[in-house]
């Protein structure tokens, strides 16, 4: 299984990665922030906005039922039952990837084209699968099981 909390998510090498391994029977977890720095995000060689990059994957994905159905994505929820809109108060920052809760990557990089591509990003990479549980249930866990599911419009 893999895991991911991230403000965004639009880096092509990222989604190409994330698809593959659904395709291959991974289950993927997703939790991203809802229209977060859409503006930046959606510029000419950004990579798109969220809402842009889920309508792709369930594209991408619309004829292979078995691998959409091991896409698990949604939208953070702080409190309530509404996802936080933007960069709003309560907004989540975390950047996090979790691989078969063994290896877990904290990190100061989204997962979109700016940071994987331009910035200096900086990460922990932990292999033990001791704290790669003790982080996801103190850190993805919570905000997944509370957050809002995203499903492909029919």
């Amino acid at each position: 299984m893999i895991r991911v909390q991230t403000p965004n998510f639009n880096d092509d090498r990222f989604r190409e990665e994330l698809v593959a391994a659904l395709r291959r029977g991974v289950t993927v977890q997703l939790l991203h922030a809802k229209n977060y720095e859409d503006l930046a995000e959606g510029s000419p060689g950004q990579g798109g906005t969220n809402s842009s990059v889920v309508e792709d994957l369930f594209e991408d994905l619309a004829n292979e039922p078995d691998a959409l159905a091991r896409l698990q994505l949604r939208e953070y929820v702080h409190s309530g039952s509404e996802p936080v809109d933007g960069n709003a108060p309560h907004a989540s920052h975390v950047k996090l990837l979790a691989f078969d809760d063994e290896v877990v990557l904290v990190t100061s990089m989204n997962m979109d084209t700016q940071s994987w591509n331009h910035s200096r990003e900086i990460g922990v990479l932990v292999d033990s699968k001791e704290v790669t549980t003790a982080w996801l249930d103190r850190l993805f866990t919570p905000d997944f099981a509370r957050s809002s599911p995203v499903r492909p419009e029919r």
